[in-house]
């Protein structure tokens, strides 16, 4: 019963997390975050973000989703902020293939190339590259790992 509730609320919870992040920020959730840093604020919006995954019903709010989740992406790089990174990335690799223009970020995640710190972030990212391309070329099939992890 709960998440038959939630789910018919899933859109107007996003738009409403939107506009607070939009009201408390100034406007640009980027700065809010900054500004916010990887502290409690940050990472309790994130926790909240992505037990909403799951409940996503269109591709308008896999998109509200993602424009909520870039930028935590633009976080200043420290180890946690790395974890909060790689964490973000590996949803938004879920998230891309239910959007409907999932290349719209491609500009974006390029950038980060040269941004991002930790491996497990680099490899996130990577894996989100995977998986525009499959979107590209229509193929279904699981991307395989980017970076197979030595065993030991």
């Amino acid at each position: 019963e709960a998440r038959s509730l939630l789910e018919t609320h899933v859109a107007l919870l996003l738009s409403q997390l939107h506009a607070r992040l939009q009201r408390k920020f100034g406007g640009d959730p980027s700065k809010a975050l900054a500004a916010a840093g990887t502290g409690d604020q940050a990472t309790r919006e994130l926790r909240l973000l992505s037990a909403l995954v799951g409940y996503v019903a269109s591709s308008e709010q896999a998109e509200q989703l993602v424009q909520l989740f870039l930028p935590y992406l633009r976080l200043k790089s420290s180890g946690r902020a790395e974890r909060v990174k790689e964490h973000v990335l590996r949803v938004l690799r879920g998230l891309l293939r239910l959007v409907p223009q999932p290349h719209a970020h491609t500009r974006f995640l390029g950038l980060l190339f040269g941004a991002l710190r930790s491996r497990g972030a680099r490899e996130a990212l990577c894996g989100v590259w995977a998986t525009l391309a499959e979107l590209e070329d229509g193929s279904d099939a699981p991307a395989p790992a980017p970076f197979p992890r030595a065993e030991g």
